[in-house]
């Protein structure tokens, strides 16, 4: 007899479930994760990919909002400002502005 794999009886009469359970923040990195890959600006996704593989799994969920709303910066703006070609304003001058600034400028070897 075939038995559905997500769910199956236990010997109390229990249903056990083999699905993977995922917290809002795990999707959230997933996420999150995706979208510094695939900003539309390759050099930007060069910056904000590798950081976001190297690091998002340790940051708290404040500082996940403050990498969203890095996200949701335009791409040209945010690329001048990791470049040091403007300066951002001061809203976005962050610790983790100042981290993945820091990394940026080790990727490209300054």
């Amino acid at each position: 007899m075939w038995v559905r794999p997500e769910t199956v009886q236990a010997e109390a009469g229990h249903k056990v479930s083999f699905r993977p359970r995922y917290r809002p923040m795990d999707v959230q990195r997933k996420r999150l994760k995706f979208r510094a890959w695939h900003r539309g600006l390759t050099e930007l996704d060069l910056i904000l990919g590798p950081f976001a593989d190297a690091h998002l799994e340790h940051l708290d969920e404040a500082t996940l909002d403050a990498f969203e709303q890095l996200l949701n910066v335009p791409d040209n703006d945010l690329y001048d400002w990791l470049c040091d070609r403007t300066n951002p304003p001061e809203r976005y001058r962050t610790k983790l502005y100042d981290q993945i600034h820091d990394f940026s400028r080790r990727a490209r070897g300054l």
